[in-house]
């Protein structure tokens, strides 16, 4: 970065986003404010350190035991050396869920700024965007996760990956089911190949993972196994989102699932942006008319085509539902996560009625509780056709063990790295997507 962030500098900044980010989210929810509807008051904190100061009273909540600044606590930037700024003060407040990602133009107005501290919100924070090549078009981007150095992401959400091994992410795995009884899925975080020696590196290390899976005498029973999750652009050097054509990653994963289906492992085709749903789904078709009743798919609620995608899935697969972590444009996608939620819902019941198998993959308490009560209660469905899922590391622990202890099948999803250069578009998601993950490793 041009910018000559100190790592202590940005990582007292990033503490400070997230707090703010905890106080703006509702409540019990999947913590759905994201780290750039904060930014406004701590631009200058990240980019000039000594410029400004953060001025608030801390409380603990006693549920979750995380810091925050209480909702209704003044929070304002001192002047610092920047002559036309006044002090700016605001209020958090909880903002509705259309506005859950920030535009630039609306940073001000996040945090309360308006007048000549707004103006100078905005202007100055394009600047830092364009000097540092990120675009900013008026479509939600979150910059600030763009901004973070590769190695602070890394740092902020390794509690959220297995290690930098195939033999960690096999450890992690039969400790969960060992010490909890959770089962898990493995996925090498792999995008961004540029090569096609690294195409065959993560083909190479997805079939010794099937192998692991079927071999290893800790998972003694084949339902302890754990299943196989993979993204169809770890195996091309021709991403669809960049104008190519895919190309290997079909054969790639044919390759993979029919080994898979030789050691009776599950593989869960996971879903990218827009621009690979159609790819995977006629992928999943050709593999189950291959006779590869293993595999399994996802389906991401937030997509206005997702209705119809159900109504074209093969006939009792594997159904993972999601919300959805890839930005797509309004026109595409969904913006409300609570509607995203409720759809998950709605999809759950009408793939159980379709004879799926459903795998309700949230951190949001409240839709899991509802899910178990609204479809699996009411639907008087068996707990042979339905799964809970989490990703790995989230803080959810006595939650996962109620469910284990109801007899609800609980699954994480630890992903882990050969190459960490590979994994860190995945977990500038994860970040945008749960802020308090940072939060939670500086505590």
């Amino acid at each position: 970065m041009s910018t000559g962030v100190s790592f202590l500098g940005c990582t007292l900044a990033l503490q400070r986003y997230c707090t703010a980010c905890r106080a703006l989210g509702p409540a019990g929810s999947d913590h759905d404010v994201r780290l750039g509807d904060a930014i406004g008051l701590e631009v200058r904190d990240l980019f000039v350190p000594d410029a400004a100061t953060h001025q608030v009273r801390w409380r603990t909540l006693a549920e979750h035991g995380d810091v925050v600044p209480p909702r209704d606590q003044q929070v304002c930037a001192d002047r610092g050396d920047l002559d036309s700024t006044p002090e700016l003060g605001g209020r958090f407040e909880q903002i509705d869920d259309s506005h859950s990602v920030v535009r630039v133009a609306d940073i001000p107005h996040t945090i309360g700024a308006r007048g000549a501290a707004g103006r100078w919100l905005r202007h100055h924070f394009e600047i830092l965007a364009c000097r540092n090549g990120i675009p900013h078009d008026p479509r939600p981007v979150n910059l600030l996760i763009r901004l973070i150095p590769p190695p602070l992401v890394r740092f902020f959400a390794r509690p959220y990956v297995a290690g930098d091994s195939l033999d960690r992410a096999m450890d992690v795995a039969a400790d969960l089911l060992k010490k909890e009884k959770f089962l898990t899925t493995l996925d090498l975080l792999a995008e961004g190949i540029d090569t096609d020696q690294v195409v065959d590196q993560n083909l190479q290390t997805y079939l010794q993972m099937v192998d692991r899976a079927a071999d290893d005498s800790r998972f003694v029973h084949d339902e302890e196994r754990p299943t196989i999750s993979l993204k169809p652009s770890s195996y091309t050097t021709a991403p669809l989102e960049a104008g190519g054509d895919g190309l290997r990653s079909k054969e790639s994963i044919k390759q993979i699932c029919g080994h898979a289906h030789e050691k009776q492992v599950q593989v869960t085709l996971d879903m990218e942006s827009r621009h690979w749903t159609d790819f995977t789904l006629d992928c999943l078709d050709e593999l189950v008319e291959l006779g590869y009743d293993n595999v399994g798919c996802v389906i991401q609620t937030r997509l206005h085509r997702s209705p119809g995608d159900l109504s074209r899935l093969p006939k009792g697969v594997r159904v993972r539902l999601v919300i959805g972590i890839y930005r797509e444009p309004e026109e595409v996608a969904m913006v409300s996560k609570p509607h995203m939620k409720e759809r998950m819902l709605e999809f759950a019941e009408h793939l159980l009625d379709r004879g799926h198998y459903v795998e309700f993959a949230t951190h949001d308490e409240t839709f899991i509780r509802r899910f178990q009560e609204e479809v699996v209660g009411k639907g008087n469905v068996s707990a042979e056709r339905y799964e809970v899922q989490m990703l790995y590391g989230v803080p959810r622990l006595k939650l996962l063990r109620e469910l284990t202890a109801a007899g609800v099948r609980v699954r994480l999803y630890v992903p882990f790295a050969v190459g960490w250069s590979m994994a860190i578009a995945y977990l500038r998601r994860r970040l945008d997507e749960y802020p308090t993950m940072a939060f939670m490793v500086l505590r």
